[in-house]
């Protein structure tokens, strides 16, 4: 495949690092080194998108990937882990519908954003005492079709 006849109309900037935090629990009852895999929250929020002086439409995505909302210190918790990352999208109304830009900032960029999370999760819990953690493909598409369906059934009530 050819990167320069296939490059999407969507252009983003580096991604930057927002905030990266591990802190190990002291009060955490069991054994460090036998702490498997953990589930981890995916928070994702996007900015509106704002019309640029070049008329190219822009929008900030931020993703936060972490143990749980708030740092628990109780004894079943082993660590507290959050890492955010965050980018700007641009793209032009002539060449991305806007049905298409919204699919491509709930679906695409979270997935782009945590391709850089990934890294840096495993680094900082590989310097820990605990299994290094690896952080899984998300299907974005997925859940944002349950989320759809949930709305739609509470709607119903």
């Amino acid at each position: 495949m050819d990167t320069q006849k296939h490059q999407s109309a969507f252009r983003f900037t580096n991604p930057m690092l927002l905030e990266s935090i591990y802190m190990a629990n002291p009060n955490y009852d069991g054994d460090m080194g036998s702490v498997g895999s953990t589930n981890f929250k995916i928070n994702v929020l996007t900015s509106p998108t704002e019309k640029q002086a070049n008329g190219k439409l822009v929008a900030t995505v931020s993703e936060s990937l972490m143990t749980s909302e708030n740092i628990d210190q109780s004894k079943a918790t082993p660590f507290y882990l959050r890492v955010t990352m965050s980018a700007k999208f641009e793209w032009s109304e002539d060449d991305v519908p806007k049905d298409q830009a919204s699919l491509f900032l709930k679906i695409n960029a979270p997935s782009f954003l945590l391709s850089y999370i990934r890294p840096v999760v495993a680094n900082l819990t590989e310097q820990a005492a605990i299994q290094t953690q690896h952080i899984p493909f998300i299907d974005f598409a997925h859940a944002m079709q349950q989320k759809k369906d949930k709305h739609k059934g509470n709607q119903g009530q």
